[in-house]
C-alpha cells in the first residue's frame, strides 16, 4: 500500500473513533468516551508519524511515547 493510503487508513480509523467518543459522551458514558478520545489521538499520531517519516510508527499505545517519536513532545512540555 502507498504511504498516502496508509495515512488515510489511520485518519479514517481516527474519525470513526471520534464519532464513537461523541456518541458515548452524549449517552453519558464518560469512561468509554475518554477511551475513544485516546484511540483517536493515538491513531492521528500514528498517521502523522507515517506522514513525516514514511515508516511504521513504534508499537505502543502510550501517547507521550508516540508524541516523542513524532517530535512533538517539546510542544507538550
Amino acid at each position: 500500500m502507498e504511504i498516502k493510503g496508509i495515512i488515510d487508513y489511520w485518519i479514517n480509523l481516527a474519525e470513526d473513533d471520534l464519532d464513537s467518543a461523541e456518541i458515548m459522551l452524549k449517552n453519558k458514558k464518560y469512561l468509554q468516551s475518554g477511551f475513544y478520545c485516546h484511540q483517536t489521538i493515538e491513531k492521528i499520531l500514528k498517521a502523522y508519524y507515517w506522514y513525516t517519516r514514511e515508516q511504521e510508527p513504534p508499537y505502543t499505545h502510550n501517547l507521550m511515547k508516540l508524541a516523542e517519536a513524532d517530535g512533538l513532545r517539546e510542544l507538550l512540555s
